[in-house]
């Protein structure tokens, strides 16, 4: 389990997130929705180590990550960033290579199977040998998504992984992680996929949490307080449709 206790985190004098407390468990897929600004990448860093919060805790299985290694942690939590941001022009076989340095000694030959199996679930392998930088966005999306996979942790932070993906690439996306049997965490704009995906919903606004719910108990009005407007809602069998009017 994934647990955050009273966290607080201030930029300065400006406070971003507020008496945060969250338990993800084991299994679970949990999005988190916010407005731009609310504070869902910095939860991420904070979790991740990136930035100090101001005070609280973060523990999983009730051990505190201050006491886990570099190591530790990155076997238990696998990243996907929003924006992949290295000057070095690695080809897409070394980019997913990374995800098993935490838990590696040397390059085996099983580890090849897995990066090459990894790429082929993903309808990725024809660009093992293309470099990361000559690739579009949603490409690149699928690659760390892949890093993030042969990472095997228990954890995966997903930074909106779906931001650059077509519509068919989103539900392919989706559709893997949710079979992953891991504590997913998931940034998403679309609260539509998010009650088609997520287990669970943590809604942010104002610094704090609005509301964490299991999907059955969201209603169309905790939606329009969350981003403070009028919306249009249909569900179609286990799918969900919702626009702003």
């Amino acid at each position: 389990m994934l647990s955050i206790r009273n966290l607080n985190i201030n930029y300065g004098k400006k406070n971003i997130l507020q008496n945060i407390n969250i338990d993800f468990k084991d299994s679970s897929i949990n999005a988190i929705l916010g407005s731009n600004g609310a504070g869902k990448t910095t939860l991420f860093q904070a979790i991740l180590g990136l930035i100090k919060p101001s005070s609280g805790e973060i523990f999983i299985n009730n051990k505190n990550i201050k006491s886990i290694t570099l190591k530790q942690k990155a076997q238990l939590i696998s990243y996907m960033p929003q924006i992949f941001d290295n000057p070095f022009d690695y080809c897409v076989f070394d980019i997913v290579a990374m995800g098993l340095e935490p838990h590696r000694k040397i390059f085996a030959k099983t580890n090849k199977t897995i990066i090459h199996n990894t790429l082929e679930m993903l309808n990725i392998h024809h660009l093992s040998n293309q470099n990361i930088q000559s690739l579009s966005g949603g490409q690149k999306a699928l690659v760390l998504l892949a890093r993030c996979i042969v990472q095997n942790s228990k954890i995966m932070l997903l930074d909106e992984p779906i931001a650059y993906l077509d519509i068919k690439n989103q539900k392919m996306l989706l559709d893997i992680v949710v079979s992953l049997n891991k504590i997913i965490v998931i940034n998403i704009h679309d609260p539509g996929l998010a009650l088609d995906y997520a287990t669970n919903i943590i809604a942010l606004k104002d610094r704090q949490i609005l509301f964490n719910k299991n999907k059955a108990n969201i209603k169309l009005d905790d939606l329009e307080k969350l981003y403070d407007t009028n919306l249009n809602y249909h569900r179609l069998e286990n799918l969900h449709f919702i626009k702003a009017i």
